[in-house]
């Protein structure tokens, strides 16, 4: 009976946190040694660009291509109804949203779609994901410039 409670519990974690997701969220600044400063949630948590994505402009949207496997280790940063605002030292000009082809809004930066990585758990402390190889391609931090932050692949 314990395992089907348990489980019950993260389901319920599971559907808060796709909820919270999908509120008006703002990005802001997050720090740490490492990495100076990235672009963030609003908690602190590091947001990733995904190389295998088409990085939108002035003439071409963005577009997402992290789904079903990868969208789990990977979820993408989803805007709410409203407007996304970004903090003090984020560009809002380069702030945007991209229509993923389930229909939601996900939340890009210079073009970017921004996802979080499951394993960072400490807001700004927490970077693993940055420079790792998986589901095709390599996950980056972004710079408030939105520049990508190279780094070996791992």
């Amino acid at each position: 009976m314990r395992p089907i409670v348990a489980a019950a519990l993260v389901l319920a974690a599971g559907t808060v946190t796709a909820a919270a997701g999908a509120a008006d969220p703002a990005l802001t600044v997050g720090h740490n040694e490492e990495y100076d400063a990235f672009v963030a949630t609003d908690t602190g948590r590091p947001l990733y660009a995904f190389a295998e994505d088409i990085q939108g402009g002035p003439e071409r949207p963005a577009v997402s291509d992290c789904y079903d496997a990868c969208a789990e280790m990977w979820p993408p940063m989803l805007a709410g109804e409203g407007e996304p605002t970004v903090g003090a030292g984020l560009d809002p000009d380069l702030l945007g949203t991209t229509e993923r082809r389930d229909g939601t809004r996900q939340l890009t930066y210079d073009g970017w779609p921004l996802y979080r990585y499951f394993r960072d758990e400490r807001p700004a402390f927490d970077t693993h994901g940055q420079s790792l190889h998986t589901h095709g391609g390599s996950w980056y931090l972004l710079r408030p410039s939105g520049e990508v932050i190279q780094g070996r692949d791992l």
